[in-house]
């Protein structure tokens, strides 16, 4: 292969691992439900007596459904952490939160967010965010892209007061992301492929010049 033909090549092939390394971002996907989240915690449920058995499955806050008598909700009074385990690597940019309806002015008041990777490894931590108030959409937060997570965990930090009672009430929570841009295997072959041939091509020109 002359001098000029494998110049050219080596171009070529090192055009097609660019792009291949540097492909665009993947589609935007809302979070929610049991095919992305699967939300756990110790925190104590509502008992039967208070709350006549509602509210006593974790999981309902990540089954897709935002309904009145849909969620978990904790015994009076109690604070902690929720966990939500991410079925999948995601880089997320925003989170929504279905507090309780307040017909007793009951639910969330003040969160923060904490973000980890597959590792379990702390990313970072969120502001801390109000919870929506008597309303019966979401509340829903951005911030800046958090790459590669695998489990978050949503801890409360106060709770809504002046009705009947004070506890976690939530219906269901989400998140706005896509999937982690994490190159495939036969991505790095290329990259090292092309740069190996990159560095031979170099040398060879070095030869070329040294011999002239």
């Amino acid at each position: 292969m002359s001098h000029r033909r494998f110049s050219a090549w080596t171009r070529r092939l090192g055009a097609l691992f660019f792009a291949a390394a540097c492909a665009g971002p993947a589609a935007a996907l809302t979070l929610q439900g049991a095919a992305y989240i699967a939300p756990s915690t110790t925190i104590a449920p509502c008992p039967v007596a208070a709350c006549g058995g509602f509210g006593t499955n974790i999981l309902e806050i990540a089954d897709g459904d935002t309904s009145n008598f849909n969620g978990f909700a904790g015994s009076d009074g109690l604070l902690g952490i929720i966990d939500l385990d991410l079925l999948g690597n995601f880089d997320l940019t925003g989170f929504s939160l279905w507090n309780d309806i307040n017909v007793f002015h009951e639910g969330v008041g003040t969160f923060q967010l904490r973000f980890y990777d597959a590792a379990d490894a702390l990313i970072t931590t969120s502001a801390i965010f109000t919870a929506p108030d008597g309303q019966f959409a979401a509340g829903v937060y951005s911030f800046a892209s958090v790459a590669n997570v695998s489990r978050v965990e949503l801890e409360v930090l106060s709770l809504l007061t002046g009705g009947v009672c004070c506890r976690i009430e939530i219906r269901e929570v989400a998140f706005e992301g896509q999937a982690a841009a994490i190159p495939e295997p036969e991505t790095y072959a290329l990259m090292l492929a092309g740069l190996g041939l990159v560095g031979f091509a170099a040398r060879r020109r070095r030869r070329a010049a040294t011999a002239r």
